[in-house]
């Protein structure tokens, strides 16, 4: 498999999210579904793995269907990003955000809580529902930005395996990593918002 084998698949999940949720149960579904009526297993190989007709073995596809059923097959998970808060010209305050891929846009009062942060339920299309929290700082409503980061991990059968994710901080992506990648316990975390490419930003957690 190739060597980012999971930043590929996170990307695939992002881009083809909607289709997955209204067609599939999970990711592997999808992969495994596409390759096989559609586009064949070579991209999720590195060059130098495919035979000289440019296609995978059948023991290298198989280990990749072993590896999307033990690491794929939880259902995606809902996703609110690109959150902003802005201000009408008469005070009201109007929120902005994307769930799940489609675009909100909500205006007039919303809850506020004891500590002055502004409270919004966002309700998905399947019944789910997701707080938005805006905190309250220095005497305004402000967002977090969000930090890029890239985990680094071996298995038993591939080395140098990474997973990028977004964390407000170090220490959730710590926490992240260490929850989600539990059954490799040496993980190496890089802080790659500033770069365009994984693990080229400093290294902030391992070795």
């Amino acid at each position: 498999m190739r060597k980012s084998i999971d930043t590929y698949i996170n990307a695939i999940a992002h881009d083809n999210e909607q289709e997955i949720r209204d067609n599939y149960m999970t990711v592997a579904d999808y992969i495994i579904n596409d390759a096989e009526s559609c586009t064949g297993y070579y991209e999720y190989f590195d060059d130098d793995e495919l035979d000289e007709t440019g296609e995978p073995s059948e023991a290298q596809i198989d280990e990749l269907k072993t590896y999307l059923r033990e690491h794929y097959t939880t259902p995606i998970e809902h996703r609110i990003e690109d959150v902003m808060l802005t201000k009408h010209s008469n005070g009201s305050d109007n929120l902005q955000y994307k769930a799940d891929g489609k675009t909100y846009e909500v205006d007039g009062e919303f809850l506020v809580d004891k500590e002055y942060r502004l409270h919004h339920e966002h309700i998905f299309e399947n019944g789910d529902e997701q707080e938005i929290v805006i905190p309250y700082e220095n005497g305004e409503h402000m967002l977090c930005s969000m930090r890029e980061y890239t985990a680094k991990y071996d298995t038993n059968s591939m080395k140098g395996v990474e997973c990028s994710f977004k964390a407000k901080n170090l220490q959730e992506a710590i926490k992240f990593a260490q929850y989600k990648f539990s059954a490799y316990p040496k993980i190496e975390i890089y802080d790659d918002t500033d770069t365009v490419k994984a693990c080229t930003g400093p290294l902030v957690f391992g070795k």
